[in-house]
């Protein structure tokens, strides 16, 4: 019988829009403009900025508009602006060096950044061929990140993460499974759910950001 991987699921605590508050050190990777660049949501807008920086919520809009660019409620997108939110979701999943992680629609590569800068190689699936564009030329400098522009929902995930689990194989015996940590798309939050839990040989953590009504259809 397959096993089943680890779902970690916990509401987080309300985020109050636009709240003040002092960012701690900054990312190692490189952020539009020369600012971070962070994620979170809310229920207002697919763009919202929970815990606001200076100009962190207008860089992101920056890359986004250079390519005229905007979220697709077709597709689900929602760009968080919460640097905390990403870390949390990072440490739910354990997230240590030498991990490999898929992360489903990375967006402007906010989280994609934190597992990075945790010691992780990231295999990032997306869909929108502009935001693969975009994740791919912030992280262009890096080995430990590839980005796949394919449906989620259609993509054969066994035959990408095997490899890396191989590769991750022969360094560390103990690697042999890797870990999921993504604020999926909302239009297709089941969908992701029902084909990651079959997955148990492949995947030991799942670690998803779900809107709070797929949550409890989940649960309940």
């Amino acid at each position: 019988m397959t096993a089943t991987p680890h779902l970690f699921h916990s509401l987080l605590l309300p985020i109050t829009p636009y709240a003040t508050a002092k960012l701690r050190d900054k990312p190692h990777f490189p952020a539009y403009g020369g600012t971070t660049v962070s994620e979170t949501r809310t229920a207002l807008s697919p763009i919202a900025c929970a815990y606001r920086a200076q100009d962190d919520y207008h860089a992101t809009l920056k890359a986004l508009n250079s390519r005229g660019r905007f979220p697709r409620k077709s597709l689900g997108q929602h760009y968080m602006l919460n640097p905390e939110i990403n870390e949390e979701l990072s440490r739910a999943a354990h997230v240590k060096e030498g991990d490999v992680v898929l992360e489903i629609g990375p967006g402007t590569g906010s989280l994609t950044n934190v597992l990075l800068n945790s010691g992780a190689t990231v295999l990032a699936i997306e869909k929108d061929p502009h935001m693969v564009a975009l994740v791919r030329e912030r992280f262009a400098s890096t080995e430990h990140f590839k980005v796949l522009q394919e449906d989620f929902v259609k993509c054969h995930i066994r035959s990408h993460m095997l490899p890396l689990l191989e590769n991750r194989k022969s360094l560390d015996a103990s690697s042999m499974h890797a870990k999921v940590v993504a604020s999926i798309p909302f239009n297709i939050s089941t969908d992701v759910v029902k084909q990651l839990l079959p997955m148990g040989d492949i995947f030991s953590e799942v670690v998803l950001l779900l809107q709070v009504n797929i949550h409890n259809v989940l649960l309940y």
